[in-house]
């Protein structure tokens, strides 16, 4: 059996028509996405017919460790650090616009645990979506972290961090997820974001002591 992890960005422009299903027709507009669905593909081409092929399409999901490249994990250390006093109190954000199926990443693994366990259920070829199916605007999610920070600071628009392939509102339908397996997130979006902001402070709050200890041992 073999267990494919793509995207939900395989969808791409076909979010503008509403909520992906697994049938929605791919249609890729980034180097990454296009690289997912191209797997997809190979691993249909090359696998015997009477093997076992599962792929899930996980929309946005994201939770502690995740790098802060990424959008909300960019909100949290950034807020981290100017309540900290390491950053002056200003955020910098892209779009804040958009609008995204954002699971807590606990949610996704779990959703993986179930389809893993319960493939004798599944047609020999399945592909499955990972999503809330509800859509939450970026600058809600920043309102979140905004209401819970202990030092005020602006919020600058950088026009260096918007995406040039951007959809503006991407949602997922995970009804076959749920008909197959009960799957539902157990965690809310609120409690993902706060989740977040409470990481990268302990995280930060660590981060000068390990700058010391770091130059101390190149001297």
């Amino acid at each position: 059996m073999v267990f494919n992890v793509s995207t939900g960005e395989v969808y791409g422009s076909s979010f503008l028509n509403g909520p992906a299903t697994e049938t929605t027709p791919l249609s890729p507009r980034s180097v990454y996405a296009r690289s997912k669905a191209a797997a997809e593909t190979i691993f249909e081409d090359v696998l015997p017919p009477k093997s076992r092929l599962v792929t899930v399409r996980p929309l946005n999901h994201t939770g502690a460790g995740q790098d802060e490249r990424f959008v909300l994990p960019s909100f949290a250390a950034q807020i981290a650090r100017i309540e900290g006093g390491l950053l002056p109190p200003k955020l910098q954000v892209g779009d804040l616009t958009v609008e995204r199926d954002f699971l807590d990443v606990r949610d996704v693994i779990d959703a993986y645990l179930l389809i893993l366990a319960g493939t004798e259920a599944l047609p020999r070829r399945a592909v499955l979506n990972v999503a809330s199916g509800q859509a939450r605007r970026i600058g809600d999610l920043l309102d979140v972290m905004v209401a819970a920070s202990t030092r005020p600071f602006e919020v600058e628009i950088d026009p260096a961090r918007f995406r040039p392939a951007e959809i503006p509102r991407a949602v997922g339908d995970a009804a076959a997820l749920r008909r197959h397996f009960g799957w539902i997130p157990k965690h809310s979006v609120d409690e993902l974001v706060m989740g977040l902001l409470t990481y990268w402070r302990a995280r930060i709050s660590t981060e000068p002591i390990a700058t010391l200890r770091a130059a101390s041992k190149s001297l």
